[in-house]
C-alpha cells in the first residue's frame, strides 16, 4: 500500500507537468485517474500549468474497513509552482503546503489499487489550484 502510495504521488506530479494523467491507471482505478485529471483540465483551462514536488510524507495510520479494503492516512508536505503556459513564466509559488490525506485503496488481482484520496485537513490555507 505505501509504494502505491508513493508511486502514485509521484504520477501525480508527473501528470500535472506533462499535462497528462493516464499514468494514473498504473496504481489507480479508473474513476481516481478521471478525477485527477479534471482537476488538471480546470487548472489548464486558466491557461496555468502547475508544478509539484512532494517534500516530505508521513504515514500516520491504516485501518481496514473491509476485506480487500484500507484506509490510509497521510501527512504530507508539498511545493506547488504555476507557470502560464504560453510564456512559460512563473505566476504564483506555494512552498511547504501542508496536506492531511486519506487514501481509501482496494485489493485487486493481488495489488492494492488506489480507489479515491480526501484532502482531509490542511495544515494552512493555499490557492484553490493547490488543492487536490
Amino acid at each position: 500500500m505505501k509504494n502505491a502510495i508513493l508511486r502514485y504521488n509521484e504520477l501525480l506530479a508527473f501528470g500535472y507537468e506533462h499535462l497528462d494523467m493516464t499514468h494514473l491507471q498504473e496504481v489507480t482505478n479508473e474513476r481516481q485517474a478521471e478525477k485527477a485529471y479534471f482537476h488538471m483540465a480546470a487548472i489548464g483551462e486558466g491557461g496555468v500549468r502547475m508544478l509539484s514536488r512532494l517534500k516530505r510524507i508521513d504515514f500516520t495510520g491504516v485501518s481496514f474497513p473491509s476485506p480487500g479494503k484500507a484506509s490510509v492516512r497521510t501527512r504530507e508536505v508539498w511545493d506547488f509552482v504555476y507557470h502560464d503556459m504560453k510564456s512559460g513564466a512563473k505566476m504564483e509559488e506555494e512552498r511547504d503546503f501542508g496536506y492531511l490525506m486519506t487514501y481509501t485503496l482496494e485489493e485487486e488481482g493481488g495489488r492494492w489499487l488506489i480507489t479515491d484520496s480526501v484532502a482531509a485537513g490542511e495544515e494552512k490555507k493555499t490557492r484553490k489550484e493547490g488543492r487536490r
